[in-house]
């Protein structure tokens, strides 16, 4: 399991944000869920960083905000660990 990485949690909200999904109420987190086709609870833990999202999140996230966006999801520190 990996460790909680708060800064992905911000970076899923700034995004969100920028798309106009404000996730830091519970039918903004709906509305994220639904546009990535996963459970709201997903997308919970996801911001709260108590998982790592997995690849289908990760998919639809890049389907969603485009390939670039899976930096947010995996930032360069964890990745070189």
């Amino acid at each position: 399991m990996t460790p909680p990485t708060p800064n992905r949690g911000n970076a899923i909200k700034a995004r969100a944000a920028r798309h106009g999904i404000n996730v830091t109420t519970r039918t903004g987190a709906a509305a994220l869920a639904d546009r990535l086709g996963v459970h709201p609870a997903t997308v919970y833990r996801a911001l709260n960083g108590s998982t790592a999202p997995g690849a289908r999140f990760a998919g639809a996230y890049a389907a969603a905000f485009g390939s670039d966006a899976l930096v947010d999801l995996y930032p360069a520190a964890e990745r070189a660990a």
